[in-house]
């Protein structure tokens, strides 16, 4: 996991995190304190860390999964350079959030795949 933070010395503003998953594929997930959203900070940490995890980490794609509802969670992962892929409704995302309901929802997966070369 990795802090998000303005300066190199300041006080984080949110986290990016990488987990290695099947098939040389990674997870990456995000968060930024509400005051700094907005700002594309977590567009830029998601955009660096998947340019690690395909470039230097040799991880063959990453994954980027969010709630069908978090519209803007899926934009920041459109900004970052992440592809939308699908709908997956039967992940049974569970989270209450204040106007998006209860109970299971599905996810929006995207992902991005390392460049091949030849």
């Amino acid at each position: 996991m990795f802090a998000v933070r303005l300066a190199t010395d300041g006080e984080a503003i949110g986290m990016a995190e990488l987990q290695p998953g099947p098939e040389g594929r990674a997870d990456i997930s995000y968060s930024i304190v509400p005051a700094h959203r907005r700002n594309g900070y977590a567009a830029r940490a998601v955009r660096l860390l998947s340019d690690a995890d395909l470039d230097e980490l040799g991880f063959r794609g990453i994954e980027l999964r969010c709630d069908v509802e978090n519209v803007a969670s899926a934009r920041t992962a459109e900004r970052a350079g992440v592809v939308f892929e699908r709908i997956d409704p039967d992940a049974g995302f569970f989270e209450h959030v204040e106007g998006w309901g209860d109970g299971p929802r599905g996810e929006r997966v995207y992902r991005r795949r390392a460049r091949t070369t030849g």
